[in-house]
């Protein structure tokens, strides 16, 4: 399934309202609708330059054999704003004694854990 201008104008639109609802103002988003180095995801996010506050979120074009509607790809939008929301305590954490994989893995836990207080679960 691809992904269109509209689900990405879709995308956009999400992404705002959840930067705007979780007060994530200091940074300066970027958006793109591309696939980027990153194959097999719906949607990824990167933060481009820690010091100058610049991120980069982005809707892949190709979702595979998902299939693509606006409930997904806002739930894809808000899975990105929280990826942003919580990626200042990997920092910290990743440069202890916990390995890189549990924090990806926790911070996944807690996005899904938000995905289902704020969607209705089908």
């Amino acid at each position: 399934m691809k992904t269109t201008a509209k689900h990405f104008a879709v995308f956009q639109k999400e992404c705002r309202k959840w930067l705007d609802r979780f007060g994530l103002k200091g940074w300066r988003v970027e958006f793109v609708h591309d696939e980027g180095n990153i194959k097999d995801t719906r949607a990824w996010s990167q933060v481009i330059n820690i010091e100058d506050r610049v991120a980069l979120l982005a809707l892949s074009p190709d979702w595979g054999d998902d299939k693509v509607t606006t409930r997904s790809v806002r739930i894809s939008a808000f899975h990105e704003v929280m990826e942003l929301f919580l990626w200042r305590f990997e920092i910290p954490g990743t440069s202890r004694y916990v390995t890189a994989h549990e924090f990806t893995e926790e911070r996944h836990a807690i996005i899904r854990t938000l995905e289902n207080v704020f969607f209705e679960a089908r």
